[in-house]
């Protein structure tokens, strides 16, 4: 957990937003850093802190998304977002900042919010939970989205060898 890199100080304005306007959420936060003790005391002031379940670092990440109704991805820079394809392996729904590497793996808007935008991605939150038909755009996103992205190298080598043999021929 990196204060600027990851984006923590959303999930503080996230968290202080939600407890603000009174809407229920429970709060996973996987992972372990130099400002884990930062973000432990900044979300421990909200009135909110008994919503908030620390895992530290995961080394399956699957068991715990099955814990989840959705992803949050605030982080500001990230050149290879390892978590959001986790996420989209795991067929979970995402929302994550409109950071250029989220953008070009997500690309739909209704997936992305803009990076340090608490309002908007609270407003996305309170969709997701109220609205059936956002959700389901949502997860028809993220599905998309997981199919485009999955690299099948069985499918990959044969087209190779397929393709090599007929180069050799007469």
């Amino acid at each position: 957990l990196f204060w600027e890199c990851k984006g923590l100080g959303v999930i503080v304005g996230m968290v202080d937003e939600l407890s603000r306007h009174r809407m229920p959420f429970e709060l996973h936060i996987a992972g372990d850093g130099p400002h884990k003790d930062r973000l432990s005391a900044k979300l421990s002031a909200t009135e909110s802190n008994r919503s908030i379940i620390w895992h530290g670092w995961v080394e399956e990440i699957a068991p715990m998304f099955k814990q989840v109704d959705l992803v949050i991805v605030p982080s500001l820079y990230d050149s290879n977002p390892n978590f959001v394809l986790e996420a989209l392996a795991c067929d979970q729904p995402i929302l994550a900042s409109d950071i250029p590497a989220h953008r070009e793996m997500l690309e739909h808007e209704d997936l992305l919010f803009e990076s340090k935008n608490v309002k908007e991605l609270c407003e996305k939150i309170d969709l997701f939970r109220t609205s059936g038909q956002y959700r389901e755009k949502v997860h028809q996103c993220t599905q998309k989205k997981k199919l485009e992205l999955t690299f099948d190298w069985e499918s990959r080598v044969v087209k190779i060898f397929d393709s090599l043999s007929h180069a050799n021929e007469p």
